[in-house]
C-alpha cells in the first residue's frame, strides 16, 4: 500500500494563531482578555493562541520574530486613524505603514477588518456618504415597504461659516473624526457658530446632521457572521419648542450641559447676516448618552419572527442594511445604529463601526470564536486541497488509503486515472480498463465541500451536505457513500467532503442529444425518481434526521425554500449589481434597466399564485431544488431505466411545482442555445409522461380514478408547471448575479463579452443571467396575457 498523501495530510494539530492589532483600544483589549480566558478554561471550542502585536513598537520586528505566519488577524486602528496629527498616534501609524510596505499581501489576506474600511469609517464625512449609499440601496430593495434613509448632512467649517447647505434646524453637531464623542444639539445659526468656536474642538470642520425625533431610542445592531443582534438604548429625547428652561431640562436628562448664547452687540451681525436671539444649545457626549438607564439587552433578530425588541423596528430593513454593509467590505464583525422617526416610522441609519463591543450580546465570545475558527479552517483546507492538487499521484494515494477495497488489495497508483471536474475540488477516480480485474470498486467521486461559498440557507457547521447524502443513499435515492472526509483543525473536527459511488450513466442533457434514447421511458423514470424524492417529506426517519434537525427553525410554518432563497438572492443581486458597471455597459445596460423593473418580485408572485390550479402542485415536499439537465443521471443500461438525481446541496422543504418549473426553464435555455434539438411542443409531451408517472407514484392517479379526472389532474399540474416558470427563472437570475459577483464579474467595469464559456473556468454568469431573464419575460408575459383574458371573461 502506498504511503503517500492520505487523509492524515489534512488538518492542523497545532493551535490556531490569532494575531491582534489594536491602537489604544482598552475595550477591545478587555474583550480579547476575556476571549483568552475562555480559551484557557476550555469554555470555547478549539485551540487558539492569541498573540497581541504592540502598535507602539516596531511591527515588522514583531511580525518577523514569529516562527510562522498567523492564521487569522483582527485589527482595529480606529483611534489612531481618527487622531491624525497627534505625535503618539502618528508614530503608531508609521509602524503600521512600515509593516504594510513589507508584508501587506500576507497581512491583508488574513485580516478580518480591512484597513480601507477603517479609513472610511474614521472620517465623519466619508462615513456619512457611505451610509447614504447603504440607505439608498436598502430603499431600492425595500421599495414598497418601510422607507430607509441616512440623515441629511453637510460639512461645516468654522473658519468660513456658510449656512446655505445646512439641513433645517434643529441639527446635531458632530466632530469631523468619528473618534470624537462631544456633540451638540443646536436650534439656530448663532448657536451653531457658538458651539463650533469652542476650544474643546481641535479641528475646524464639523459634520452637521439633520435631527431626527425618535422617541429617545436608538437601536444598536451588532453583526457576527450570519447572526444579527439588536439592542435598545436611550438616545436624544424628542426636542420640543426650545426655550432656555426646556433646554436646561433636556441637558439634565441626557447628562449634558446647557449653554446660553450671548446676544450680539447692537449693530453687530453674525455670519451671513444672521442676527437673532438664540435659546442656546445642549452639549452632550455620545457614550454617556447611550449608557443611561433604559438599556434593553440584545435579542437575536430573525425576520420570520416578529417583532424584534419592539414593534417599531422593521427586521427586513435591518437585515438589508446588514447585507449591504457586509457586501461593501466583505465584513463579518460590525455594528450600526438605527433611529425610527416618531411619526413617519422611517428608518435612519446613523452610525457604523467595525469590531464593536457587542455590549448586551449574550455569548458573543462563542460566536466570535466560531468566526475565527471558520476563517482558520477555510485557509487551512484551501492550502491542503492545493497540496492534494499539486499532482495526480497525491489524489491517487489519497483514494487508495481512503477506499478500503483499494487499500486491502494494494491497488497501485499506476492503475488509477484521475479527472478533475469542478474548481479542482471534485475528482473522478477510476481503475484503468484491464487493470486489476479482481477489484470490484472501479470508479468513485471525491468531492470536497466548498468552504469558499457557504450554503446560504444553512451555515454548514452541522454537516448538512454529508448527512443528506448519507440519508439519500440509505433510501436508494443517491449514490453509495464510501467515506466521509473529516479532519481536525485546531482542535475542531470538521466534515470536509465525501467519497461516493460514481453514478453510472450520462446527464439528461446528453441523453436528449442521443437519437436512440427512449425519451418516454426516460421522462417517466424521472417522474418516479422525483416523486420518491418529494415523498421524503413524509418519511419519518428522514424527517427526524434531516428535516427537523436541519430545517427545524423554519418548519412547519416557514416559507418554502424557493421563496426563502428568492428573497435572499434578490437582495444580494440588487446589492451586487447596484455598484457594478452594468448600468454603463454598452452590452448589458438595457438588460439591467429591465431587471430593475422587477426588483419588487411580490407582484410576480401574486400573479403566479392566482393562476395555480392543482392542489398537488402546491404540496409541501422535500425538493431537489436544482433539477437542471446536468443534475439528472440517466442509466438506460439498467432494466428498467434508472434516473439518479445528483448535486443535492440545495435540497429542502419546498413546493412540488418548483422542481418541474426549474426543469422547464433549463430545457428552454438549452433549446434556445441550440444545445438540444427539440421544440417546446415535444417537451410538452414528455412533461406529460413525467407528470403521469409522478402522480401515479405519489398515489394521486390510482386505478380508481376515472379517465376524465385523470386527464384533469395531469392537465392542471402541467399548466401549473408552466405558470411557475417565471419564479424559477427570476430566482436563477438572482442566483447568477450572486455567482457573477463572487467570481469578480460585477466590478466597476464589466465584460462586454457574450460567450457563455465553460463552468469552473471562464463561465459568463452575466450572460447566463441574461438568458434566464429572457426566459422569465417570455413566460411571464404569457401568464399576464392569460390572466387578463381570464379576468375579461369573468367580467
Amino acid at each position: 500500500m502506498s504511503s503517500g498523501f492520505s487523509s492524515l495530510d489534512f488538518g492542523r494539530t497545532r493551535n490556531l494563531q490569532l494575531y491582534t492589532l489594536f491602537a489604544f483600544d482598552k475595550n477591545r483589549q478587555i474583550m480579547l482578555q476575556a476571549y483568552k480566558e475562555g480559551q484557557e478554561e476550555k469554555k470555547l471550542e478549539g485551540k487558539v493562541d492569541v498573540i497581541s502585536l504592540d502598535v507602539q513598537k516596531d511591527l515588522c520586528e514583531q511580525w518577523e520574530a514569529r516562527p510562522s505566519l498567523p492564521d487569522v488577524i483582527v485589527s482595529k486602528l480606529h483611534k489612531a486613524l481618527g487622531s491624525a496629527g497627534d505625535p503618539v498616534h502618528d508614530a503608531c501609524l508609521k509602524h503600521y505603514d512600515e509593516l504594510m510596505a513589507k508584508h501587506k499581501e500576507e497581512f491583508e489576506a488574513r485580516n478580518l477588518i480591512p484597513i480601507a474600511c477603517e479609513l472610511q469609517l474614521s472620517s465623519r464625512e466619508k462615513m456619512t456618504s457611505f451610509l447614504q449609499r447603504i440607505a439608498s440601496v436598502t430603499s431600492l430593495i425595500n421599495a414598497n415597504s418601510t422607507p430607509c434613509s441616512a440623515p441629511q448632512w453637510c460639512m461645516f467649517d468654522r473658519r468660513t461659516p456658510d449656512s446655505s447647505a445646512l439641513p433645517p434646524f434643529p441639527v446635531v453637531v458632530k466632530p469631523k473624526s468619528t473618534h470624537g464623542k462631544r456633540m451638540g444639539l443646536v436650534f439656530d445659526l448663532p448657536g451653531l457658530i457658538s458651539l463650533t468656536r469652542s476650544e474643546e474642538y481641535p479641528n475646524d470642520e464639523f459634520s452637521i446632521e439633520q435631527y431626527v425625533p425618535h422617541n429617545g431610542v436608538v437601536y444598536k445592531v451588532y453583526v457576527i457572521a450570519q447572526h444579527i443582534f439588536v439592542g435598545k438604548r436611550p438616545s436624544l429625547p424628542n426636542a420640543n419648542s426650545p426655550t432656555a428652561e426646556s433646554l436646561k431640562a433636556f441637558a439634565a436628562e441626557v447628562k449634558g450641559e446647557y449653554v446660553a448664547v450671548s446676544p450680539p452687540a447692537a449693530g453687530a451681525q453674525e455670519a451671513n447676516g444672521v442676527h437673532c436671539e438664540s435659546p442656546g444649545y445642549v452639549v452632550f457626549y455620545s457614550d454617556v448618552l447611550t449608557n443611561r438607564e433604559g438599556t434593553v439587552r440584545c435579542q437575536r433578530l430573525q425576520e420570520s419572527k416578529k417583532p424584534c425588541i419592539d414593534e417599531s423596528l422593521d427586521p427586513s430593513v435591518v437585515t438589508v442594511i446588514k447585507l449591504a454593509i457586509e457586501h461593501e467590505w466583505d465584513l463579518e464583525m460590525f455594528g450600526f445604529d438605527v433611529l425610527v422617526h416618531k411619526d413617519t416610522r422611517k428608518h435612519f441609519v446613523v452610525d457604523c463601526n467595525v469590531f464593536p463591543g457587542y455590549k448586551g450580546v449574550d455569548d458573543y465570545l462563542v460566536h466570535m470564536n466560531k468566526l475565527f475558527i471558520r476563517h482558520g479552517i477555510r485557509r487551512g483546507l484551501k492550502e491542503d486541497v492545493a497540496r492534494l492538487n499539486s499532482n495526480d499521484d497525491n489524489v491517487k494515494s489519497f483514494c487508495v488509503q481512503s477506499l478500503k477495497e483499494w487499500s486491502d488489495k494494494d491497488v497501485c497508483l499506476s492503475d488509477i486515472a484521475v479527472t478533475r471536474m469542478v474548481d479542482s475540488r471534485i475528482f473522478k477516480v477510476k481503475l484503468l480498463k484491464d487493470k486489476r480485474p479482481d477489484v470490484t470498486l472501479r470508479r468513485a467521486l471525491v468531492a470536497f465541500y466548498n468552504w469558499e461559498k457557504p450554503k446560504r440557507t444553512i451555515h454548514d457547521e452541522v454537516n448538512f451536505v454529508g448527512n443528506v447524502s448519507k440519508r439519500l443513499s440509505d433510501v436508494g435515492l443517491g449514490p453509495f457513500q464510501y467515506n466521509d472526509i473529516n479532519a481536525s483543525y485546531y482542535g475542531c473536527e470538521r466534515f470536509l467532503g465525501r467519497i461516493e459511488e460514481w453514478v453510472t450513466g450520462y446527464t439528461l442533457l446528453k441523453a436528449l442529444k442521443k437519437v436512440e434514447t427512449d425519451w418516454d421511458a426516460m421522462f417517466s423514470c424521472l417522474g418516479r425518481s422525483l416523486a420518491k424524492f418529494h415523498s421524503l417529506m413524509h418519511n419519518e426517519t428522514f424527517k427526524k434526521s434531516i428535516i427537523n434537525y436541519h430545517f427545524g427553525s423554519i418548519m412547519p410554518d416557514g416559507p418554502p425554500l424557493c421563496y426563502t432563497l428568492l428573497e435572499t438572492w434578490r437582495r444580494c443581486a440588487v446589492i451586487s449589481t447596484e455598484k457594478s458597471g452594468l448600468s454603463r455597459s454598452q452590452q448589458w445596460s438595457d438588460f439591467y434597466k429591465e431587471f430593475l423593473q422587477y426588483i419588487d418580485i411580490e407582484s410576480v408572485k401574486k400573479t403566479v399564485h392566482a393562476a395555480l390550479q392543482s392542489k398537488q402542485s402546491t404540496r409541501f415536499v422535500y425538493s431537489h431544488f436544482d433539477l437542471n439537465l446536468s443534475n439528472a443521471i440517466v442509466d438506460d443500461n439498467a432494466k428498467p431505466t434508472k434516473v439518479t438525481l445528483i448535486d443535492v446541496e440545495w435540497c429542502g422543504p419546498n413546493l412540488a411545482v418548483y422542481d418541474f418549473a426549474k426543469l422547464i426553464s433549463s430545457l428552454e435555455l438549452q433549446i434556445s442555445r441550440g444545445e438540444v434539438d427539440l421544440n417546446m411542443e415535444q417537451v410538452n409531451v414528455f412533461l406529460k409522461r413525467m407528470i403521469v408517472a409522478y402522480l401515479e407514484t405519489v398515489g394521486v392517479l390510482t386505478e380508481g380514478v376515472d379517465e376524465e379526472q385523470r386527464e384533469k389532474e395531469v392537465s392542471d399540474f402541467l399548466c401549473d408547471c408552466y405558470t411557475f416558470v417565471p419564479i424559477a427563472c427570476m430566482l436563477n437570475v438572482y442566483s447568477n448575479f450572486v455567482h457573477a459577483n463572487f467570481d469578480g464579474q460585477l466590478s466597476d467595469t464589466v465584460s462586454e463579452g457574450t460567450e457563455l464559456g465553460k463552468r469552473g473556468t471562464n463561465f459568463n454568469w452575466i450572460r447566463h443571467a441574461f438568458d434566464h431573464f429572457a426566459c422569465f419575460k417570455k413566460y411571464y408575459s404569457r401568464l399576464q396575457a392569460l390572466s387578463a383574458k381570464t379576468a375579461d371573461e369573468h367580467d
